[in-house]
């Protein structure tokens, strides 16, 4: 993925332009991945005051994406937007490229 793009995890497989999104994920080429806060780019705080440092993977032999914990099954990719559907549950969501010029 490109470390240049603010991708953003939207928690339904369609995409509502008038979501409020508060959260973006950097993914960078060498497995590390952040959540960062898109109003300041700071590092997103979990709860308990921690920030969780987490990898990526994917795999092109079966199109799975790891997250941290978690893996996800890639639907379709297109320029701006992945659909997902988390294998731990069957739950689809999806990543979109946060563009604020759109």
């Amino acid at each position: 993925m490109n470390a240049d793009k603010k991708w953003c995890y939207i928690s339904d497989n369609k995409y509502n332009p008038k979501s409020i999104i508060i959260f973006y994920m950097k993914f960078y080429p060498n497995g590390d991945f952040e959540n960062r806060h898109l109003s300041s780019n700071e590092k997103h705080m979990f709860i308990d005051g921690q920030v969780k440092d987490c990898s990526w993977k994917y795999s092109k032999n079966d199109s799975i994406l790891e997250l941290c914990d978690s893996k996800y099954k890639i639907l379709n990719y297109e320029k701006d937007t992945i659909r997902l559907l988390a294998l731990k549950d069957n739950f689809k969501c999806m990543f979109i490229n946060y563009n604020p010029r759109h």
